[in-house]
Formats: structure tokens, C-alpha cells, sequence
């Protein structure tokens, strides 16, 4: 997967890739996201450019209930875990985020909080990724395209705390996210996929001047059903070189991405992000279909704040 082409997920799309989301083949939780693919986390802080003094008032430091904006990324992306062949898209779309206490469209997410607490979160949440079209796809020629996949499901969350001397407003820079979604296709009717679940281990630094980074690693991992809509290959389109293949269930790949985002002034900000894909030692690295064994995707996003809530956030 990669981020959504059709309209009504674009502005999803956007905010998974530029906070690095966990979609399948999302370009950066990669979303995007990316985050779903872009999978995917960062956005727009009014007062990140600036290091907080110590003594600032907590309330200083919340983010605004909503801003509405404008975002585009540039990425350059592996077509599925595996694929020799990379894909270029860009996409540049208005944006909204809500911080509601239960509702949010935020962090590579719209979401639906059902459980939360200094450290432990439960929610509910949306992502959405990019297809490919088989003519970009030499491999998979006379096979069913890869189309735009939609996911959904719980994802719990837990912070565990400061690795490093963190600023007063990141206390718990290292989280653990268990994401398990239903895949749907929404080129095939909303045709039910298969199940995707990918344990995340993420750790977040501010820099300072206006500078932060996040660090990823993830292991992917899928249902048969939805491992065959990637590595499978039927006997009705088995060839010499693409033999008949039955995939299994288990392991996609393995990732670690780094996401470094630059607050310009107050309201623009950059991110750049890179990351690796593995396939190594997964379930179907002996699939026809797998090319390459590791694979990057890389790009790089925008997101310019044009509106903004003066009513804050609740933490």
C-alpha cells in the first residue's frame, strides 16, 4: 500500500505520511504515513520553534483544539515490501486536525479514544494507502492491480518514559503502539483484505531551534488473506517465470525509519523521512513476486498552517 489517490482520503493520506504512520507500503506510520503505507508522530506545534522555558505554563504548551491548512509531500516508495520497483507520487491537499477528548484527526489518524491515561491508550483508528497500477509493475503483469486500501481497527498504546533528558513537554518520548486493522479495497467494492498488525517501537527527541526527530522500528505482519494479495500467484496466472505460488501468513517485513521535522517559523513545517524495508526472513521472501530483499522509501512534506483555534487542546 501506499497513500490514497481518491479525494475523500486525501487529506488522511497527507497527515499519515508527514507524521510517518504504519500503513503497508505507506511512505511514512509512514503512513504517513505517512500512515498506512505513508502508515505514519509529527505536525505543526505553535510553539516548537522556540525551547520552552522551564517554567512556562503547561497550558502554553498545548496544541490548539483545530487548525486547517494546506500540506503536500513528495516520495519516492517501494510499491510493496519486496518490489524491485520504486514509485514516485506527490500529492499536496488542504488539511484538518481535531484534538477533541474522544474524537481526533491527528497524528496519521482519525481516531476514536476509548481508553486513556498518563502512560496507557486505547483507540480506535482510520488509515489509508495508495495503490499501484500493474503497468508500473513489470512482476505482476496479468495480475490483479494493487488498489487503494483502507484499514481500520484498535491500536493500544503505551508510554514508557525519557530515555534521555527530555524538555518539560515530551515526557514519554519512547511509546510502544500494537495496531491491528481490517484491510479493505476500496477499488474492489470495499472488498475485505485481510487483517494487518504492526507492533511499533518509536522514540521521539526534540533538538531544539526548532528541530525534531523520530526514530521507528516495526515488524509487519499479515493475515494469509491479505499476504496473497501481495505474493500469491494463482494458476490461472502462473507463468515460467512467475510459477504458481500459495503465500503465507506472518511476517511482511521488518522496518526502521527516521523522520526529521524542521518548524520554519511558526506556522510552516517541513519533514524529511527515509526508510528501510526488509524481507528478509519473512513469511514469503521465496514468493515469485519478490524482487529485492530491502528496499527505501524516502521523501520529503510540507504543512502550512493557515487557521488555528485560540481554544487549546485538553493533554
Amino acid at each position: 500500500m501506499v497513500l490514497v489517490q481518491q479525494r475523500g482520503f486525501a487529506a488522511l493520506a497527507l497527515v499519515s505520511l508527514l507524521a510517518g504512520g504504519t500503513a503497508i507500503a505507506q511512505t511514512g506510520s509512514a503512513a504517513a504515513s505517512p500512515a498506512p503505507l505513508v502508515s505514519a508522530t509529527h505536525k505543526a506545534d505553535p510553539d516548537r520553534s522556540a525551547v520552552a522555558p522551564l517554567k512556562e505554563p503547561v497550558a502554553r504548551r498545548r496544541k490548539p483544539l483545530w487548525e486547517l491548512g494546506l500540506g503536500g509531500v513528495g516520495v519516492s516508495q517501494l510499491a510493496y515490501p519486496g518490489s524491485a520497483v520504486s514509485i514516485d507520487r506527490f500529492l499536496a491537499v488542504p488539511y484538518f486536525i481535531y484534538r477533541g477528548p474522544v474524537f481526533r484527526v491527528d497524528d496519521g489518524d482519525i481516531a476514536v479514544r476509548a481508553l486513556r491515561s498518563s502512560r496507557l491508550e486505547l483507540d480506535l483508528g482510520l488509515a489509508a494507502a495508495f495503490g499501484s497500477r500493474n503497468s508500473e509493475l513489470p512482476v505482476r503483469e496479468g495480475m490483479r492491480g494493487l488498489g487503494t486500501l483502507v484499514e481500520i481497527g484498535p491500536r493500544l498504546s503505551y508510554r514508557f518514559g525519557k530515555l534521555l533528558a527530555a524538555r518539560p513537554n515530551n515526557e514519554h518520548p519512547l511509546t510502544l503502539e500494537l495496531p491491528a486493522r481490517a484491510v479493505f479495497d476500496i477499488d474492489d467494492s470495499f472488498a475485505f483484505r485481510g487483517w494487518s498488525f504492526e507492533p511499533t517501537v518509536q522514540w521521539r527527541h526534540k533538538l531544539g531551534h526548532g528541530f525534531g526527530l523520530r526514530i521507528a522500528a516495526s515488524t509487519l505482519l499479515g493475515t494469509r488473506k491479505l499476504t496473497s494479495v501481495f505474493y500469491g500467484v494463482g494458476p490461472d496466472v502462473a507463468t515460467a517465470e512467475r510459477p504458481e505460488y500459495r503465500a503465507s501468513g506472518g511476517l511482511m517485513s521488518s522496518r526502521l525509519g527516521v523522520y526529521l521535522g524542521y518548524n520554519l517559523t511558526r506556522n510552516w513545517r517541513v519533514v524529511t523521512f527515509a526508510r528501510l524495508d526488509h524481507v528478509g526472513g519473512a513469511a514469503n521472501e521465496d514468493s515469485p513476486l519478490v524482487q529485492r530483499r530491502t528496499g527505501w522509501t524516502t521523501g520529503i512534506g510540507f504543512n502550512w498552517r493557515v487557521l488555528r483555534s485560540s481554544q487549546l487542546a485538553q493533554p
